[in-house]
């Protein structure tokens, strides 16, 4: 009954938010994942010394814009 009331006011029960939460964060690990994975298909044919400091070098600018925003 309670869970009735809620969604006739538009409003969302905890276990939904929480789902739509883990759904957010999924998507938002496939994103950065296939980020990364263009970022690898980029440096195909480059040394592995190069190959590896170029992505690297992404994965750490993309940590930091995540930790650092300006």
């Amino acid at each position: 009954m309670k869970e009735r009331i809620i969604r006739l006011l538009g409003g969302y029960t905890r276990k939904e938010v929480t789902q739509n939460y883990i759904k957010g964060v999924a998507f938002g690990k496939l994103s950065a994942l296939d980020d990364v994975q263009d970022r690898m298909r980029q440096n195909n044919g480059e040394s592995p010394d190069v190959w590896c400091k170029n992505v690297w070098q992404y994965v750490c600018n993309e940590i930091d814009k995540l930790t650092n925003p300006e």
